[in-house]
This record gives structure tokens, C-alpha cells and sequence, in this order.
């Protein structure tokens, strides 16, 4: 299938050319450094209430303000108030609400958030990860630069659930399930913008999708195709796709692969900072919609982002070993109970 350039190009410019050419660096550290595994999801059942029960008790040990806002967010189901924002459970359709949103969903609007039922831990998973846009939040529509780092705080948020869990007992393997299905997820993501890369330094107007992928083999041996949604592939790559169908199909992929390479540097931060962890003070910037974009970037410059720091090199260490010491992970319960 002969595939044509124009867009890619276009995003190219429009994005900018450094914006790119970090994400692209970014795409290359998770490709290089992960091993795509095919997952078999099997979750034992967890009943609705202790999920939530779990949910609620790792906001509380987390961070006492973001606990009383999630608590008040579970009440506003039972709120007569029609300005309140809704938390809801619920047997969501395929395709209900899009191709992206993995049948669970953050309004950015209105601030509500609809959760795909599951009777496993995956519900809590979900529930934490959606939650924590809900904290992140500017309720606002998303400049380039919010859009960029949109997932920073989610995956962050929900990796450091999966640590807790884990510290609580929690069956190890489902977790292990999770952090898997994330990396695989991220890593397909990534997979979009190496081929957009090789469609963007091509010399030529149409090219040939299967020497694009010839040549990407060559370049990067754990490249892999396996899982890869060829609709999607055909949305994003057919010669007649417009270009907002293309940014449509090609954006959503950007932010998980900054906010899986940028969590693991948040992670290692908070088990350092506990309360004081630059996460914290992320979510504050990142969710106050009365900065502007010249000010977003100073603040997150001051904030010493990797990514706007250009230090590639530490997320990439930080990536590639996707773990943490146990002098790193250190016991939280009995942190805070000391403090």
C-alpha cells in the first residue's frame, strides 16, 4: 500500500520540529526498551464497594486534600445539585464514547467521569486514573502545552496505586498484569510516532507502508507490530485521510508516551519527597487554567520537567530500569505515621 506524506509533514511544522523531534526521543527509549508481551487479562472478582474502599484509602494516604475532594466527588452522586460533577459506574458499549478513551472517560468540560463496570481491580485502576484528571483538571480547553503532559499525573498517580496495593497484600500478579498492560498500551502508542517519523524524513510524496516498516525493523530490533489495530493504522496512513482525521488518530497517542517515560521520574521523586514531591506541585500548575502558554512553559522549565530540560538521558535510565530499589520504595504507612 503506497501511503501519502502530506500529513505527516504538516504535523510536523505544526507541532514544531523540536516538540517532535522529543517525542520522537521519547517514542525510542520505550521501543528500545521494551519487550512487547501479549497479555492474557485474568482478574479475580472484587466487589464494587471494596474497590471503591480501596480507592478511597489510598487518597487519604496520599494526600489529605485530594481525599476530601474525592470524597466529595463520590457524594456528588447523591447531590441534588445540577452544577455538581458526576462519578458513574457503569456497562459502557464499545465505541460509546470513542476509539481513545479505552471505554473509560474524563470530560475535561464538565468534569465528569463515566467508569466501565468491571467487578476486578482493573475498576479501581480505571477509577484511580480517571480521578486524578479530575484533580489535574483546569477545566479548560487543553493548549498545546497542557495537551502535551494531559496523562503525566494520571499514570503517575495510578502507578504509585499499584505500589500501595502491592504494599497491601494485594495479589502480585494482577498488579504485574497492569503495569504490563500499561507498558504494552504505551508502547504501541509509541510505535505510531516511530513510522510518523520515518514518514516525516521521507524524501518522497508516497511511499511504500511496507519498506516504511522494512526500514524501521532494521533500525530497532524489538520493533513489533503484534497488537497494533491496522483500522487505526489504515485511518491514520490512507492516502485519501485528511488531515484532521489524521491529527484525530494521531494526537491522542502523544501524551501516554510523555506521561509513562515523565511518571517513572515523578515516581522515583515521591518516594524521595513523600509530601513535598514534585507531583504535587505539578498537579497544582498543571490544573490552574488562569496561566498562560509562555508562563506554562517558564513554570514547568522551573519545575525541572525532563522533558523540557531535554534530559532524555534520565528518563531513560529511570525507563529501562522500571523498578526501584527497596531503599527507593521506602514503607509509607510507617512514614506517615512517624510524621
Amino acid at each position: 500500500m503506497l501511503i501519502d506524506t502530506s500529513n505527516a509533514k504538516r504535523i510536523y511544522d505544526e507541532i514544531g520540529h523540536d516538540e517532535f523531534d522529543k517525542i520522537f526521543d521519547m517514542a525510542k527509549i520505550i521501543i528500545n526498551n521494551t519487550e512487547y508481551k501479549t497479555l492474557d487479562e485474568l482478574y479475580g472478582y472484587l466487589d464494587i464497594n471494596d474497590a471503591m474502599k480501596y480507592v478511597e484509602d489510598f487518597f487519604k494516604n496520599l494526600n489529605s486534600e485530594y481525599y476530601d475532594r474525592i470524597q466529595s466527588t463520590f457524594n456528588s452522586n447523591n447531590s441534588s445539585n445540577e452544577n455538581s460533577s458526576s462519578f458513574l459506574i457503569k456497562h459502557v458499549e464499545d465505541d460509546e464514547f470513542g476509539e481513545f478513551c479505552g471505554k473509560n472517560f474524563f470530560f475535561l468540560n464538565t468534569g465528569n467521569i463515566i467508569i466501565n463496570h468491571d467487578n476486578s481491580i482493573v475498576l479501581a485502576y480505571n477509577s484511580v486514573h480517571e480521578l486524578t484528571h479530575r484533580l489535574a483538571s483546569p477545566n479548560s480547553k487543553l493548549d498545546l502545552e497542557r495537551f502535551f503532559y494531559k496523562e503525566v499525573a494520571s499514570i503517575t498517580i495510578e502507578s504509585l496505586f499499584l505500589d500501595w496495593m502491592e504494599d497491601h497484600g494485594y495479589k502480585p500478579k494482577e498488579i504485574e498484569q497492569l503495569r504490563r498492560k500499561r507498558k504494552n498500551n504505551t508502547y504501541i502508542n509509541s510505535v505510531i510516532i516511530i513510522i510518523t517519523n520515518e514518514l516525516i524524513k521521507s524524501n518522497q510524496d508516497k511511499v511504500s507502508f511496507d519498506e516504511i516498516i522494512k526500514r524501521i525493523h532494521s533500525k530497532y530490533p524489538n520493533f513489533n507490530l503484534e497488537g497494533l489495530n491496522m483500522d487505526l493504522i489504515n485511518r491514520l496512513y490512507n492516502d485519501e485521510t485528511n488531515y484532521d482525521d489524521y491529527c484525530a488518530n494521531l494526537m491522542p497517542n502523544i501524551p501516554y508516551i510523555i506521561g509513562k517515560l515523565m511518571s517513572n521520574y515523578y515516581i522515583k521523586d515521591y518516594y524521595e519527597n513523600l509530601s513535598n514531591a514534585d507531583i504535587f506541585k505539578f498537579i497544582k500548575l498543571y490544573s490552574d487554567a488562569s496561566i498562560d502558554n509562555h508562563m506554562t512553559r517558564c513554570q514547568y522549565m522551573f519545575l525541572n520537567l525532563p522533558f523540557e530540560n531535554n534530559n532524555l538521558n534520565e528518563l531513560e535510565q529511570l525507563y529501562d530500569s522500571d523498578s526501584f530499589s527497596d531503599s527507593d520504595v521506602m514503607d509509607i504507612d510507617y512514614i506517615e505515621a512517624k510524621n
